[in-house]
């Protein structure tokens, strides 16, 4: 897409000018510091991962491939999320194998920022402006955002009292709670639009994005198909490893524990939500009504499936981007 908003493929766009310098720092950084972060991360979480391994050997093989299934697909997801925060036409390949990547770095910046960096870089070298970059990340971004609050207050509305511990009365509060912060996020994003530097200007092309996405249908399907499917898949693994552990937890009890779990977790935040996500999930799922050994047994299933399966792959493709310089 050009300036003016004319569709017109990746192809055909004017070549990106040359890259500043640290750019090449950054990536040879990468390059030679992801094999060392990825031995790193497996180290000081080894016994995380040896405790999940053992309750894997036992669990159902059925529905651990279910997990995986699911995992898997949150890539495809986040394809069709960036794809559909752009109205360029981008490489479904080279979007794909972004997030694939992106699931790596995302366990060593804070949560969602490793994905977003590397989208960004992408999406630059397919041809994009700075701007417009930066506006289809934060539209990417925004979506995920206003999907998951939605979401969480849906649910607490419709099982919250049933499948928590809390009353009614505290389901009701906590659901106000949310709708008030998004409210005042909301606003906040606006008025920061109208101010002048880079944070203003970024939210503002954020929201000049959005009104372009909008006006091509199959992008905005792309779009909001692609956000909500990313937490519902998220929501069918957890699903999936309790199950597996013979565990089994209704799924509206467990999609509550698992929106308000990484919700609280995005305050906080730590590399790959470490730390943070799994005291928040841990207390959730006890919330819910089952005991602490059943709900560790099912978070420490959770993050092998989710982390650390994927941290090889994830890892390999970062340094394919790298070495063709997709990103």
């Amino acid at each position: 897409m050009t300036e003016t908003g004319v569709l017109v493929p990746v192809g055909f766009l004017p070549p990106e000018p040359p890259a500043p310098k640290w750019s090449g720092w950054l990536r040879s950084t990468l390059t030679c510091g992801s094999p060392l972060v990825l031995v790193g991360l497996l180290a000081w979480r080894w016994p995380t991962v040896d405790a999940g391994t053992d309750a894997m050997v036992r669990a159902d093989r059925f529905w651990l491939l279910g997990a995986l299934a699911a995992v898997l697909l949150t890539w495809v997801a986040g394809s069709a999320c960036q794809l559909g925060a752009t109205s360029a036409r981008l490489p479904v390949g080279r979007v794909f194998a972004t997030q694939v990547a992106g699931s790596f770095v995302n366990h060593v910046l804070p949560a969602g920022v490793g994905v977003a960096a590397l989208n960004l870089r992408m999406l630059r070298r397919c041809g994009l402006s700075r701007a417009r970059a930066a506006g289809a990340v934060g539209l990417n971004a925004a979506a995920g955002f206003i999907v998951h609050a939605i979401a969480l207050v849906a649910l607490l509305l419709a099982v919250g009292s049933r499948t928590t511990r809390l009353d009614r009365t505290s389901v009701l509060a906590i659901a106000a709670g949310v709708v008030v912060v998004a409210a005042v996020i909301g606003v906040l994003a606006i008025r920061a639009s109208r101010r002048a530097g880079p944070f203003g200007e970024w939210i503002g092309r954020t929201l000049a994005q959005t009104g372009e996405v909008l006006a091509h249908p199959g992008r905005a399907l792309l779009l909001w198909a692609g956000s909500a499917a990313v937490p519902a898949l998220h929501i069918l693994t957890l699903t999936a490893v309790v199950h597996a552990l013979d565990q089994p937890a209704p799924i509206g009890t467990l999609a509550v524990a698992y929106l308000g779990a990484s919700a609280l977790a995005a305050i906080v935040p730590s590399p790959g939500g470490f730390g943070a996500l799994d005291v928040a999930l841990l207390a959730a799922l006890t919330a819910t009504g089952g005991t602490a050994s059943a709900a560790a047994a099912s978070v420490i299933g959770y993050r092998l499936i989710t982390v650390w399966l994927p941290l090889l792959p994830g890892a390999a493709t970062l340094l394919l981007l790298l070495h063709r310089r997709i990103i």
